[in-house]
């Protein structure tokens, strides 16, 4: 788990934007699906993070989703055992986290604590935590790969051979989807049994992530498209798959909503040849240009969105359309997981 990250810096000073929709803290969503606020909203987590409680209706054991910030378990973790009771489970069959931002891991240990002494005539069984390999994680996480399978019995197949078993059976089926760009180490969860997708930040329910490397990420999203398109094919009714986000609202037509994405996506760079070409020699640096792109945002929110633009002019000069001169250096939020000293560069457009 990163020692410092932005999101929980900013959370202080700064409110989710306005005319977001509003989020109960526990929603049951679907027969499989329960969503439980992390209680920690802020400009960049919206109305907070959303965990999930998957499994199959009246099964006394859930897959946990995602599990907030440790700044917010003292509120989380009360909630979490709440939905658990109301929905007559007693255990955690596995928690799963879809990468490694502090609001979606740092609740973990929270969480581990709350179950083991919850007051339930079933004991706990322990539980195993499934996520992605990344630098710094913590030793006793599990590593799932792309295309790896939580199966209703509780083992984690990869290719077929089991790598991973539950103490207690999920009751559900989950097959693991690498969708890097967000962060390198994302995944999605696709869960068999509703033909829905679970995208974590790679999409949200409502605005727009950040991200570290905008080709995965667009390649990620033209993933996804592909898994929603299989999925409303293998519904028995036909109907468009659900989307559940980590933050924002579910979305009923998954696929319609990532490909408005990737329209917006390409817009973006758009917008970037369009700014250079109102400026003094078609050249202005990477700041100027978000103020001109982003106009009217507050400066917390603007500080995310240079490092979205970064990742634009990163790829436009890729493909050959603008070049980048080096200049003095400021600090500038670069990344959505780091804040550095980067170079201030100069953007010219060819």
């Amino acid at each position: 788990m990163p020692s410092f990250h932005p999101r929980m810096f900013m959370r202080g000073i700064n409110a989710p934007p306005g005319g977001l929709s509003a989020i109960n803290d526990i929603s049951r969503l679907s027969p499989f699906v329960t969503r439980i606020l992390g209680k920690n909203p802020s400009a960049f987590t919206l109305q907070g993070t959303n965990t999930y409680l998957v499994g199959a209706p009246n099964a006394k054991a859930r897959v946990l989703i995602d599990t907030g910030d440790a700044f917010s378990s003292a509120a989380y973790t009360p909630l979490l055992l709440k939905a658990m009771r109301e929905l007559n489970v007693s255990n955690i069959a596995a928690i799963i986290l879809t990468h490694h931002h502090a609001d979606h891991v740092g609740g973990v240990h929270a969480v581990l604590k709350a179950l083991s002494q919850k007051d339930s005539s079933a004991k706990q069984e322990p539980v195993p935590v499934f996520k992605m390999k990344f630098p710094g994680d913590d030793a006793t996480f599990v590593d799932v790969n792309d295309g790896d399978i939580l199966h209703t019995d509780g083992t984690l197949k990869r290719n077929g051979t089991t790598v991973a078993q539950c103490s207690v059976n999920p009751n559900v089926t989950l097959r693991f989807l690498h969708t890097p760009g967000h962060t390198e180490d994302h995944i999605s969860l696709l869960l068999e049994e509703e033909q829905s997708i679970f995208t974590g930040d790679c999409v949200l329910g409502e605005s727009t992530p950040v991200f570290s490397n905008l080709p995965a990420y667009m390649r990620s999203l033209e993933r996804l498209c592909d898994e929603f398109d299989e999925c409303k094919r293998r519904r028995a009714n036909g109907t468009p798959a659900t989307l559940y986000p980590s933050h924002g609202k579910a979305i009923d037509d998954g696929a319609a909503h990532v490909r408005r994405y990737i329209v917006h996506r390409n817009q973006r760079d758009e917008d970037v040849l369009k700014a250079l070409d109102t400026c003094p020699n078609r050249k202005s640096t990477p700041w100027n240009l978000t103020s001109l792109i982003y106009q009217g945002l507050p400066l917390p929110v603007r500080l995310g969105a240079v490092g979205v633009l970064l990742q634009h002019i990163k790829k436009l000069e890729g493909e050959g359309k603008v070049r980048i001169h080096p200049a003095r250096g400021i600090a500038s939020y670069v990344a959505p997981e780091v804040v550095t000293n980067a170079a201030l560069v100069e953007v010219e457009r060819l």
